[in-house]
């Protein structure tokens, strides 16, 4: 049974709007941001913001996988 979550990942568009989104929205807490991505967190969960070709597999009319590792 899944007890918790360290970290996750998520593949972004645009990283800006996605930042603000988590810490303004969301009041998640920036901890650090580069070119091309950013980490937040909440409590014990760490978000990683990644901007990049993986964003473009998943847009509108694109496939829909999204892995998870746990």
């Amino acid at each position: 049974m899944l007890s918790g979550l360290n970290h996750l990942t998520l593949a972004v568009s645009q990283l800006a709007p996605s930042v603000a989104f988590y810490q303004q929205l969301l009041g998640m807490t920036l901890h650090a941001r580069w070119d091309s991505g950013a980490y937040l967190s909440c409590g014990d969960l760490w978000l990683c913001l990644s901007l990049g070709s993986a964003a473009a597999r998943y847009s509108a009319g694109g496939e829909r996988l999204h892995p998870l590792c746990v």
